[in-house]
């Protein structure tokens, strides 16, 4: 059983990995530093001056800085992704950052919340307003223009959450040892080591095929035992790689709800 839980947990590490791609570190960043801000205005760029990938700013405790750049995003799914070297640790700690995007407050980020979409082919003119504090006394500053792979966020997302409801679930159980066993199996199908643009499965009838979400509404709902949940679908591939919604086969013809 063991065995078969690292093998699913490394292999949710891989796709979360894939989930983005294109990754492009962004060009032509300013800073500067400043103190708690009094409205939503950026410094103009004639008060910054240029920095690179990974300049650390900070001066201490509770302490503030501006950053400045342009990006004009020409995917569909782009993001922006501002990240710092700390990677983990308590919130509060952490730096923190407010987003402005030609001249709009758009949203917080911090270590938990690193992404933000973009328009593609809209020309974007992204201002940061960071603090650092009360227990950091300086930070490096990272931002990429990224693509999200939609595949592999909906793949990820189909295996993480039955995943994360072993937390909540007796090991010796056999609702537990189910859920291992049938993510085992769905992650068994993929083959991570070919180098194409979409995580996909083994094939099924020549076809390439997505992992069908069969798994998360029985579930959740609680009305049906985890045998249905677990049953077998039949899949048709149709067309640009994509499966057909799965035609369920199930072998109790009136299953009995959870107690």
């Amino acid at each position: 059983m063991q065995v078969k839980y690292q093998k699913i947990k490394q292999y949710m590490k891989l796709l979360e990995q894939r989930r983005w791609r294109n990754i492009t570190p962004v060009q032509n960043i300013y800073t500067c530093p400043c103190g708690y801000k009094e409205n939503n205005t950026p410094p103009a760029l004639s008060e910054m001056f240029p920095c690179e990938q990974g300049v650390w700013w900070g001066n201490g405790w509770d302490s503030h800085a501006w950053f400045r750049f342009t990006v004009t995003p020409t995917a569909p799914n782009s993001f922006l992704r501002i990240e710092t070297e700390r990677k983990k640790g308590w919130d509060a700690d952490n730096p923190q950052f407010i987003l402005y995007v030609n001249g709009k407050m758009v949203q917080g980020l911090d270590i938990n919340h690193r992404e933000s979409p973009l328009k593609a082919g809209e020309v974007a003119d992204v201002a940061i307003y960071a603090y650092v504090g009360p227990k950091i006394e300086r930070a490096q500053f990272f931002a990429d223009l990224i693509e999200l792979n939609v595949d592999v966020e909906g793949l990820y997302y189909d295996i993480c959450y039955p995943f994360e409801m072993l937390e909540y679930l007796n090991p010796e159980s056999t609702e537990y040892a189910r859920i291992v066993d049938y993510l085992w199996r769905a992650v068994s199908m993929l083959d991570l080591l070919i180098p194409k643009a979409r995580i996909f499965i083994s094939r099924c009838e020549g076809q390439e095929i997505f992992l069908p979400r069969i798994f998360m509404a029985p579930i959740a709902a609680r009305r049906m035992p985890l045998r249905w949940a677990l049953a077998t679908p039949t899949l048709t591939a149709r067309g640009s790689g994509r499966c057909a919604r799965p035609e369920k086969r199930y072998s109790d013809p009136s299953p009995p709800c959870w107690s």
